[in-house]
């Protein structure tokens, strides 16, 4: 949860030993990469300001943990002996939020497809947190990681988190620029809050402007004409209704009679009793000409508009599965990893039409890329479909110095599932295959070396280095339906070096 002064998180930095990394900080505290001394293992460790506040976010996640897809991991809730303050501890994404990545002036821009899959997995999000009762209320960039490799959304900072009905509500713990005007106007908050912040998200992800933007150095000009001399401290809240106003128009007199705080807001006119002096612009316009840049049909730019509509609306904001169901995410393919196991190579998965057969394999034109570091509960993976459904997928191991890769050919549709594990076993068979292969054929070429040597010089053999030649000759006797090219010759030398062997013994004797 961040305030309207807070500093926006920072990417990903690297983590020392020594020096905690701020990874975000506002009103409620400050999160910091720290150790957990149980596992030893890196956490975002999140230091309250106010116990009240620790107690309630930790609430939240004991009800949901585990059960919310995207819902960042809580590992434990505690009262940190030397700080003196509550402290939870999540898991570390390796990854900077969305804002910082992606948003900011000479970040690189994100592609549509890109934006598809984020939008996907906030709606997968607000479904099943709909479901159990619940709305974020602090939907925004900042608290949003993706990490690019994977395409993994994770969802984070539960403070402003509550279930629906319940009493206790903050207004000024929502972002006001991701505010929904019924948290603005006194209405009665239900379970499309979160739709409203999810569209002023979508907004910005494609525009890379905001929806609704807090200027904290505008003031108020006038409440009425014969006030124009006077100026009022801004009200962020207030300041952010007029831009919805001038984006959307007023509210219908129904929905204004259920809203407790209308009046101060409103004339009998509906008409804002307070107003700045804002820019205007047409978000359509905006939405329009931005996709249009990167080449969009014009249908799914007017796919993309008539979602938007919908969901930055007063009323009827529909639901997270209907919006699930837009035809705009059938390019989207979700698909879930199934591994019982560590993790032990690197995935890479590309579309057949950007992978023709013959194609050289090239890291930068994979359209997914899962290293070793991928968090064990970050199965679920989005990327663009292939019109015909066909996909390359490159498993990477490395054991040692070698590095081996497996290449396999699948068909996946909009919800398909992978067991990786039984890839990675049969890739690491595979690998000690080759190391057998590779074993046996220095034994082979040792003992040639040894069949071109002096009677007097294998006589002169120790006992374990005989030890050791017959070991040899064991393993690659046991192993000929191994090893590659003409069976008989490997047979006919083990028989030759057994005959010399039995000879040099007797005349030894």
């Amino acid at each position: 949860m961040i305030s309207l002064d807070t500093k926006p998180s920072p990417a990903m930095a690297p983590i020392s030993s020594h020096t905690p990394e701020v990874l975000g900080d506002g009103g409620a505290g400050v999160v910091v990469a720290s150790r957990d001394p149980t596992t030893g293992s890196f956490v975002a460790k999140k230091i309250f300001n106010n116990s009240h506040v620790a107690k309630a976010e930790a609430e939240v996640f004991k009800a949901l943990s585990n059960k919310v897809p995207h819902m960042v991991q809580s590992i434990r809730s505690y009262l940190d002996q030397d700080l003196k303050k509550h402290c939870i501890d999540m898991r570390l994404i390796p990854a900077g939020n969305i804002f910082e990545a992606f948003l900011r002036s000479k970040c690189p821009r994100l592609e549509v497809a890109e934006i598809k899959s984020i939008a996907v997995q906030l709606f997968e999000f607000i479904d099943v947190l709909a479901s159990k009762g619940y709305i974020h209320r602090d939907l925004k960039p900042d608290n949003l990681i993706w990490m690019e490799w994977s395409h993994l959304l994770t969802v984070i900072d539960f403070g402003a988190a509550q279930k629906v009905g319940s009493s206790e509500s903050n207004k000024s713990m929502t972002t006001c620029s991701y505010a929904p005007p019924d948290l603005i106007l006194g209405r009665e908050v239900d379970l499309s809050f979160d739709l409203w912040s999810a569209g002023c998200i979508i907004y910005e992800l494609i525009t890379r402007s905001q929806f609704c933007k807090y200027n904290p150095d505008n003031v108020v000009l006038v409440y009425k004409e014969e006030d124009k001399d006077k100026q009022y401290q801004s009200d962020p809240y207030l300041y952010i209704l007029q831009q919805i106003v001038e984006h959307i128009g007023p509210p219908s007199s129904d929905y204004f009679a259920q809203c407790k705080a209308g009046p101060r807001c409103f004339d009998e006119h509906m008409n804002l009793l307070k107003k700045w002096d804002i820019q205007k612009f047409s978000w359509k316009e905006n939405v329009r000409s931005h996709l249009a840049s990167q080449d969009v049909p014009d249908a799914e730019i007017n796919q993309w508009i008539d979602l938007l509509t919908r969901l930055l609306s007063y009323e009827n904001r529909g639901s997270a599965k209907e919006h699930l169901a837009n035809p705009l995410f059938n390019s989207e393919v979700n698909l879930k990893l199934m591994y019982d196991t560590a993790l032990k190579c690197k995935i890479f998965i590309v579309r057949e039409e950007k992978f023709p057969q013959g194609t050289k394999f090239q890291d930068e034109t994979m359209d997914v890329k899962i290293d070793l570091d991928i968090p064990e509960d970050a199965r679920c993976i989005h990327f663009p479909r292939d019109p015909n459904g066909c996909y390359r997928l490159f498993l990477s191991m490395k054991k040692g110095k070698k590095t081996k890769m497996m290449a396999v050919n699948v068909q996946l549709k909009g919800h398909s599932s992978i067991n990786i594990s039984q890839l990675q076993v049969g890739l690491s068979k595979s690998m000690e295959m080759d190391q057998l292969k590779e074993d046996l054929n220095g034994i082979f070429a040792k003992l040639q070396k040894f069949m071109k040597k002096d009677d007097q010089v294998v006589l002169s053999y120790t006992e374990e280095k005989k030890t050791k030649l017959r070991n040899r000759i064991e393993l690659l006797g046991s192993n000929i339906a191994h090893l590659e090219g003409d069976k008989q010759k490997y047979e006919e030398l083990l028989q030759q070096i057994n005959k010399r062997l039995e000879q040099q013994v007797q005349t030894g004797q």
